[in-house]
């Protein structure tokens, strides 16, 4: 957004609140947005989300917890196609998986379901890999830990 020289509005209220984002939405149309799972949640089921004008709102990107995949139905029903989930540790912001606006759309896909309910697939920019305790991949399905490796992931710790 920096690079582009994009308006970033911060709220009177400093906090959210959604009818004023709503109101916010509006006054500055075609606005992208960040927010926490429970924050969708709060906006689609808020009476101020009828207020929306079209082409207020062009995309929310999600993240920093999964989102149950009932309120991701709910939110694609009340907002149409305007949904991106982001994935990342503190070590690789929002730089590891995805799940594109037209994966959230393409309900016509046999495994929807299964794939609102995924963190999405790798970035280009990194390697994924879900392994076990003796760092062996695992099955797909499989519970592990994540592993990332890529130019976005930090170097380490300080002094560290």
């Amino acid at each position: 957004m920096l690079a582009r020289g994009v308006t970033q509005v911060f709220p009177d209220s400093g906090h959210y609140d959604v009818a004023e984002t709503v109101g916010l939405m509006n006054r500055w149309p075609g606005c992208s947005i960040f927010l926490a799972p429970t924050m969708v949640k709060r906006l689609i089921e808020h009476p101020a989300v009828g207020d929306l004008k079209p082409g207020a709102l062009r995309l929310i990107s999600y993240g920093g917890a999964p989102m149950y995949v009932a309120d991701l139905k709910r939110a694609l029903d009340t907002l149409g196609p305007k949904l991106a989930q982001l994935y990342g540790q503190g070590e690789s912001p929002m730089t590891i998986t995805h799940l594109s606006r037209d994966m959230h759309a393409d309900r016509g896909h046999p495994r929807w379901e299964q794939r609102l309910a995924s963190a999405g697939i790798a970035d280009s920019c990194v390697e994924v890999r879900v392994v076990d305790e003796a760092g062996r991949r695992v099955p797909v399905g499989e519970v592990g830990e994540i592993v990332v490796k890529g130019d976005t992931v930090m170097a380490g710790y300080w002094e560290n």
